[in-house]
């Protein structure tokens, strides 16, 4: 299971992304440090955890972007979107005319969600990413086979009420 997101929490832009890999059974060990060997964690279903992989990359100052789908496809899409990020700064509109334009995307499809930073703010952007509207999240993109946790986790956080001291920032809420 794969979820990556972006939304905002009080205005506030987060991004996130998992670690895990999954796909069909293959009888190979797979461990990670919280739990150890995991690679029966979904039973008789036939699929299995495979692995981890980095899904959110700080691609510049500027630039980050998470994944999910394919790894192959993922990885030609990111390298070529760091060499630009790292050329100059990287727009949303460039990022996405890349994205649509990849032809390693057609044959090994990948959804990207991220944030760019231009003209003193943070912009949200997705390709081939789910859009969801929620009252507390506000405008989301999501994608991965995980992604409904993000509508149960904006559902939730409605229902919610929260206390903090001190004065937290809008980014110490997030």
């Amino acid at each position: 299971m794969t979820v990556v997101a972006a939304f905002a929490i009080g205005g506030f832009p987060l991004l996130f992304g998992d670690l895990l890999l999954t796909g069909p059974t293959s009888g190979r060990v797979v461990a990670v440090p919280a739990q150890g060997e995991v690679q029966n964690f979904f039973g008789e279903s036939g699929w299995s955890i495979s692995g981890l992989r980095q899904k959110v990359c700080v691609l510049s100052d500027s630039f980050a972007v998470a994944w999910a789908g394919s790894w192959l496809g993922a990885r030609v899409a990111i390298a070529e979107l760091r060499c630009r990020a790292l050329a100059g700064p990287l727009s949303v509109e460039v990022a996405t005319e890349y994205l649509a334009s990849e032809q390693e995307l057609k044959r090994n499809p990948a959804a990207f969600i991220g944030l760019t930073y231009s003209d003193g703010y943070l912009h949200q952007f997705h390709f081939g990413a789910e859009e969801l509207h929620t009252p507390s999240l506000g405008l989301a993109y999501v994608s991965g086979s995980g992604a409904n946790a993000i509508h149960e986790f904006a559902a939730l956080l409605q229902s919610m009420d929260s206390a903090a001291t001190g004065g937290p920032t809008i980014g110490n809420q997030a």
